[in-house]
């Protein structure tokens, strides 16, 4: 997982030190979903489940056409 290297991790990772690589496997889940549609397309028994057990989302989103000219996908990656 890339973006556990960022800076948004860092306070977990002065906190946990050696153990925050073992702290990330137990407590972050990647989960597909799609931002185009509400509730990222999921269906409600999962977004139920999900709502008992997520206490924070880290949205990762990015174009997948790679067709297209790279400056227009840098600024869709970011927005």
């Amino acid at each position: 997982m890339q973006v556990i290297d960022t800076e948004l991790f860092d306070l977990l990772r002065e906190k946990h030190g050696k153990g925050f690589q073992q702290f990330v496997e137990e407590k972050v889940v990647a989960l597909a979903g799609d931002i185009i549609y509400e509730n990222l397309g999921l269906e409600t028994p999962m977004l139920e489940a999900l709502a008992k057990e997520i206490d924070v989302i880290v949205n990762i989103a990015a174009t997948t056409n790679f067709y297209r000219r790279s400056s227009s996908s840098s600024i869709i990656s970011y927005i």
